[in-house]
């Protein structure tokens, strides 16, 4: 695992108004785990949208405190991912305000080589891990870590991925669920074996609206006969 996206979660003081605290609730009843995460950090560039919102609303001088319900090993691995990507961003900004400058070229090459890094990371994906990392990320309103982990690995492993979770789906965010009838082949979704959390069903309902908003038909339910009626 690339040293370079843990170098900066610290054990900082409980009110070390520099960071930001953040309690990972665990759902197999270990201890609440605390992660400090540097306050300055995660609103530059918006690196972290959710917790960046939720500083702003705060005075500098008072602490920041969030507690969220989530898997912790997903945590670590999109704030490592998300370090990363701007590590390599803010080379690139070093590299402009140096009196050489940077050239297009070279720029390019830094450009490359962070895409490279997260690549390389994305390689840690698993068929265990994938959903709790696309959970975590669209939560985090990281919409390019949830989109180019949906591309690199989900999509690919779709039916894997869901038929071998033995966790209850049920209470997942509609907007994944929506995705998944929408962006996912048909021949994927047919190699899905039964649930019972009716994840399937929902998925092929998602589909359904979206083919019917697509094709412009309007529905209407009969009170008398209690069908569903197009216009015509």
């Amino acid at each position: 695992m690339s040293s370079k996206g843990k170098d900066k979660i610290h054990d900082a003081p409980p009110f070390d108004f520099k960071f930001i605290k953040i309690l990972i609730n665990r759902k197999d009843k270990k201890p609440t785990e605390e992660i400090m995460i540097e306050r300055e950090w995660v609103s530059r560039n918006n690196n972290i949208p959710h917790f960046a919102n939720v500083v702003k609303s705060v005075d500098p001088n008072e602490g920041v405190e969030i507690t969220m319900n989530c898997n912790s090993i997903a945590f670590h691995w999109i704030i490592e991912f998300v370090r990363l990507k701007s590590n390599g961003d803010e080379l690139i900004v070093k590299r402009q305000a140096t009196a050489q400058g940077l050239s297009s070229y070279n720029k390019e090459v830094l450009i490359n080589e962070t895409e490279t890094t997260l690549y390389e990371k994305m390689d840690e994906i698993s068929n265990e891990n994938c959903l709790n990392i696309l959970v975590t990320s669209f939560f985090l309103q990281l919409t390019w870590v949830y989109d180019m982990v949906w591309d690199y690995y989900f999509a690919r492993n779709f039916s894997d991925v869901l038929n071998n979770c033995r966790i209850s789906l049920s209470n997942i965010n509609p907007v994944l669920v929506k995705d998944m009838g929408t962006k996912i082949s048909e021949s994927e979704l047919e190699k899905l074996t039964e649930r019972k959390d009716k994840l399937i069903s929902n998925i092929y309902k998602a589909r359904i609206e979206e083919l019917v908003v697509n094709a412009g038909i309007d529905f209407y339910w009969c009170g008398k006969c209690q069908r569903l009626l197009t216009k015509e």
